[in-house]
């Protein structure tokens, strides 16, 4: 038996990983498949239901419409692209087990979710953290598993795919360097064009290092800085003070340091709220203040007022289903694959 984990099982792994656990893509030229061998779609399925975790599917690619079998607790994708999967396209991540690579998993999401949620899902793979396995408002750091351009590269290997065209357009709006999936939101909301009901900022960085000076080294623990969302070549920063993801007072005492510091530098620095984020007239009018200090005017105001309103509302709610799901450690799903994932010696 073999198993590439797909979809969005996939995207849960992509979401779980963290350097706990360990990895390695298939190099060759002929990419493995799914195979039940030794043990069927049925038996899989009777194994995950002994498990005390929360019901639900895990979602597995096939190559073939014969090898197609589901049960009640594995659902199987058939991918049958019309060019061969090119080398690293899945990784081994345990005996018997492997998964669709991150590009390979955005290109699968891609074919399939709506688009708000389709942008949110891509974001947070491209960003800087993962989920704790059992606490959904803990955020773990990590590096970064791909990026856009690598995403794009892939992508011209396996160009007649189906998602491939809905994710380059989906590239066009999301950043990498993400930190939480609230800044996840944020950053969608504030890059997505006029036109799907995004703020169309100039183009930004997130979470970009800043040169420290000596005066500002006096107010801040911080070794380096490090702005949320920032514009370097007009020297502003918004700074999303955030209490939705595991925040303490630590935590707050340290952003105030972090805000003094950038403002002693002579940074223009815009600290927002959850509640200003939330509340879309109060973050309408934050986005004013910020336009004043970009030097850009806002001509489509009132005609893209309430496409932007409701992408905002879409956008928070794609985050709160994301945040409610339940920790994988409560999964039936995760019970049965979490302990045949190759652990990374540390």
């Amino acid at each position: 038996m073999f198993l590439i984990l797909d979809d969005v099982t996939a995207y849960e792994y992509w979401l779980l990983y963290n350097p706990l656990y360990s990895n390695f893509p298939d190099d060759s030229p002929r990419q493995p498949v799914t195979t039940f061998e030794h043990s069927s779609s049925n038996e899989i399925s009777k194994m995950i239901a002994m498990k005390d975790g929360e019901a639900g599917p895990i979602h597995i690619m096939v190559d073939s419409l014969s090898n197609r079998r589901p049960s009640e607790n594995v659902t199987c994708h058939v991918f049958m692209p019309r060019t061969p999967l090119p080398p690293k396209s899945i990784y081994h991540i345990g005996p018997n087990l492997g998964v669709v690579s991150p590009e390979l998993c955005m290109v699968r999401l891609a074919a399939s979710l709506p688009r708000y949620e389709l942008l949110h899902k891509v974001s947070n793979m491209l960003g800087l953290f993962s989920f704790n396995y059992w606490d959904r408002m803990e955020l773990v750091e990590r590096e970064a598993i791909t990026s856009i351009q690598k995403t794009r590269e892939y992508l011209k290997e396996i160009p007649y795919a189906k998602g491939v065209r809905n994710l380059r357009q989906a590239l066009n709006s999301v950043c990498e360097r993400c930190r939480s999936p609230r800044e996840t939101t944020l950053a969608l909301n504030l890059k997505m064009s006029t036109r799907l009901g995004g703020q169309s900022l100039p183009p930004f960085e997130v979470n970009s290092d800043l040169d420290m000076s000596d005066e500002a080294k006096l107010l801040t623990k911080k070794s380096n800085l490090e702005g949320d969302i920032v514009w370097k070549k007009k020297n502003a920063v918004i700074e999303y003070n955030s209490d939705e993801w595991h925040l303490n007072t630590a935590q707050t005492i340290s952003d105030m340091e972090k805000i003094s510091a950038m403002q002693r530098m002579g940074v223009t620095v815009f600290p927002m709220s959850t509640r200003q984020f939330d509340d879309y007239d109060v973050f309408e009018s934050f986005i004013c203040g910020v336009r004043a200090v970009l030097g850009v005017r806002d001509r489509n105001a009132d005609a893209a007022r309430a496409k932007r309103r409701a992408l905002h509302t879409d956008l928070i709610e794609v985050e709160r289903v994301e945040r409610e799901k339940p920790v994988l450690g409560e999964t039936a799903r995760w019970q049965y694959l979490e302990p045949r994932l190759d652990v990374a010696n540390l």
